[in-house]
């Protein structure tokens, strides 16, 4: 019922707008005297894409990520939902498949001038599944993508082989929110979407990320040419938007992809923006904390922050995961246990368990299924 934009809307009783003539003369007993208008769907009107991370640290995850990416691009398929999956990647080379491998020689991806940030000429996204691949491709491509993970999780097997460009790499999480600026209106177009879901999974900080400067203007002497800088302290003007937001800091709310996030959201305030973060207790406990502006080792704090920090972690400990609402840039960061993401729920009894036994065995099945019952139940009413 959710995936449809419209069809499950209530129609309210209009008291104002077009009268509608035919009733006029049932003035004196009914209010009822104006058109209404109904929305009528025409297909589905969701849509989702997703960016996955495809850096070097989640290789120990990645098996357990596939898996969940997998049951949501199945029921998308089933309910005809159109989606895209993008892995970001600074490994990739479009000259694979000639005889030019020379890194250097790749192109820029914008018109590098003074302010503007830098975009690695090395980074890519990877579009490992799109929903217009018909259902015999689409099952290709799965058998191959789940291969391609099993070697990243057992990267001393020699079952299969990474292919040239496919290899873990660094985090350009910076660098595919930008990128999004694009592929959200490309997407919108060519699925004629009404409600456009994006879905970054990862499991940690992006890379930093440079802007452009010009050198002449700090070494006038010098040759004229562009440099790059750190960002921080600098802080981001969308022309477009004419809006200024605050300066790039190291704080969790104030970070450059905090700030990213909430630009991109401003440019396209009609989608639903949704992090999946990945992480043990100890990364859980410092993302809480981040996002709060919290500090383990800053006595002089907010007794508010201090409050909710514990108030998350208390969810945390009891679920292994908690989502996150503020300091974090997403309408929703879901953080989850990745030793929960892992764990496989079995229902064994004996052949002749009692009653009591069997339920039980249940209760403790459904125990350990919890965690993914209740996040996904966020998330499909976060993207209804």
């Amino acid at each position: 019922m959710k995936k449809s934009a419209d069809s499950y809307q209530r129609l309210a009783v209009s008291k104002s707008g077009v009268l509608d003539t035919a009733k006029l003369h049932t003035y004196k007993y009914n209010e009822d005297l104006f058109k209404k208008v109904s929305v009528i769907p025409d297909g589905k009107n969701h849509g989702l894409i997703f960016v996955l991370d495809w850096s070097g640290s989640m290789g120990n995850y990645l098996l357990d990520t596939v898996k969940q990416l997998f049951n949501l691009l199945w029921f998308c398929k089933k309910c005809q939902i159109p989606f895209e999956v993008y892995g970001f990647t600074q490994e990739w080379n479009p000259r694979y498949n000639t005889n030019e491998y020379e890194y250097e020689d790749l192109p820029n991806h914008y018109i590098k001038e003074h302010g503007t940030l830098s975009v690695c000429k090395y980074f890519h996204l990877l579009n490992f599944f799109s929903s217009e691949s018909n259902n015999k491709d689409f099952q290709t491509d799965c058998i191959n993508f789940w291969r391609l993970a099993f070697k990243m999780a057992s990267p001393y097997s020699t079952q299969y082989n990474i292919p040239y460009g496919f290899d873990l790499s660094s985090t350009p999480l910076n660098e595919s929110i930008i990128t999004l600026h694009q592929l959200i209106p490309q997407f919108k177009t060519k699925y004629k979407v009404q409600k456009t879901n994006v879905v970054l999974l990862t499991d940690g900080e992006a890379n930093n990320i440079l802007y452009d400067v010009n050198l002449s203007k700090k070494y006038p002497d010098g040759p004229d040419r562009l440099g790059t800088h750190n960002v921080h302290n600098q802080i981001l003007r969308d022309r477009k938007l004419g809006r200024i937001y605050r300066a790039f800091s190291h704080e969790m709310p104030d970070s450059v992809t905090t700030i990213l996030l909430e630009n991109l959201k401003d440019n396209f305030p009609e989608i639903n923006l949704i992090g999946f973060r990945i992480l043990n207790g100890s990364a859980a406990s410092s993302l809480v904390r981040d996002s709060q502006c919290v500090s383990r080792y800053n006595y002089i704090q907010d007794p508010k922050a201090m409050k909710k920090v514990e108030n998350l972690m208390t969810i945390w400990r009891k679920e292994k995961a908690v989502e996150l609402n503020e300091g974090v840039g997403y309408q929703a960061l879901y953080a989850i246990s990745s030793s929960n993401l892992s764990s496989t729920a079995s229902f064994d009894v004996a052949d002749n368990a009692t009653t009591k036994e069997i339920g039980k065995a249940f209760r403790g099945m459904l125990k350990k299924k919890t965690v993914n019952k209740k996040v996904l139940s966020s998330f499909s009413s976060l993207i209804s």
